[in-house]
């Protein structure tokens, strides 16, 4: 399984307008239903800002394979861009915190009792 981690900041006067795009059932979650390979997407909320102004958001985009998710970029591109675009104003900020670690070290745990979690394995030392 391949696992796309996104974290958002979200005004709170846009945070409806980002559950609607971002939520499993959601704008993006519909897209990528048109490829094979797609799994399903979970959208977390986590704490809001101290002075109340924003929440931050995770979404867990998973697939079959990192290669499903280069075929749907591949064939959907366009309409990936497009709502890229029309959703650009509902977040103050976004991050993939994917792109700094190697595609093999990012691995989504599921346990039944507190949720989804995500980590980052050490790499196997060689023995000398």
């Amino acid at each position: 399984m391949f696992v796309l981690v996104w974290r958002y900041r979200v005004p709170r006067e846009t945070e409806a307008a980002f559950l609607e795009s971002y939520a499993a059932d959601g704008a993006w979650a519909r897209l990528f239903r048109r490829a094979d390979g797609y799994l399903g997407t979970e959208l977390l909320r986590g704490d809001a800002e101290p002075d109340g102004t924003s929440v931050d958001f995770v979404t867990l985009d998973r697939w079959e394979s990192r290669q499903r998710h280069a075929d749907f970029l591949a064939r959907f591109g366009a309409a990936y861009r497009r709502l890229d675009e029309a959703c650009e104003g509902l977040t103050e900020a976004e991050s993939d915190p994917t792109e700094a670690l190697p595609p093999a070290r990012l691995f989504v745990a599921a346990p039944a009792r507190i949720g989804y979690q995500w980590r980052v394995r050490s790499p196997q030392r060689t023995p000398r």
